[in-house]
């Protein structure tokens, strides 16, 4: 779908974006992890189907891919809130993956970053799932069983962008399930873990934010909801 979006629109992405090119050297400062000319055509990591998420894709590039299906659909399709996003995530569960306390259950349900990410890329991260979710980077979508309520994905595979500003705590509301827009307009919020994401990552309360328009990233995608 996103594919045809850039073919119909002519939707213009910068190429660049962030991808580990090597074992991170975390103790250099002088490295990087920024790759020049990967595109979410091209993301840097392997991809053999449309059938895995779009990555290398900005939260900007995520709200005029909804634009677009909301004019074809006629619909009005756009990123969650935050609020709705953990909503649905957690699936009315209380433990601190949906599917319980146990990390290395989480190769049923999440690409993550497990014994085959580890051996595959080389990172080398201090943590992982000691269990093999078949997939080294992301996986095709719906590969593992879905969340008590039936969605695929929400944690592991792609980070997702949200509606909300990042603020620093859930504290200033609303306390309903709007979006916060009180924070830092260019900073906007991430949801569920990555495929490269260590397995604390994959909590459902985890939370981070990164500049919207300036940075793409090889786990970095989205979902979309359809207002009813």
């Amino acid at each position: 779908m996103f594919r045809q979006f850039v073919a119909e629109t002519g939707y213009a992405m910068p190429a660049g974006g962030v991808g580990f090119p090597a074992p991170p050297e975390t103790m250099d400062p002088t490295s990087s992890m920024y790759r020049e000319g990967v595109t979410w055509e091209n993301p840097g990591i392997p991809q053999d189907s449309d059938q895995h998420p779009v990555v290398q894709v900005s939260r900007a590039d995520a709200q005029a891919f909804a634009r677009w299906v909301s004019v074809k659909t006629g619909q009005n399709w756009r990123l969650p809130t935050e609020a709705e996003w953990e909503y649905a995530a957690r699936a009315g569960t209380q433990t601190a993956y949906f599917w319980g306390e146990d990390i290395n259950d989480g190769s049923e349900y999440a690409a993550g970053y497990d014994i085959r990410s580890d051996e595959v890329t080389g990172y080398g991260f201090p943590d992982r799932m000691e269990a093999d979710d078949h997939a080294a980077y992301t996986a095709e979508i719906g590969s593992y069983k879905p969340n008590p309520w039936g969605l695929y994905d929400v944690t592991g595979n792609a980070r997702e962008w949200v509606a909300d500003y990042w603020e620093p705590n859930l504290e200033s509301g609303p306390y309903t399930e709007e979006a916060r827009t009180a924070g830092v307009a260019e900073f906007p919020v991430l949801r569920g873990g990555g495929w490269d994401y260590m397995p604390q990552n994959l909590r459902i309360a985890y939370r981070s934010a990164y500049y919207n328009n300036y940075i793409h990233s090889n786990m970095w995608g989205f979902r979309l909801v359809r207002d009813i």
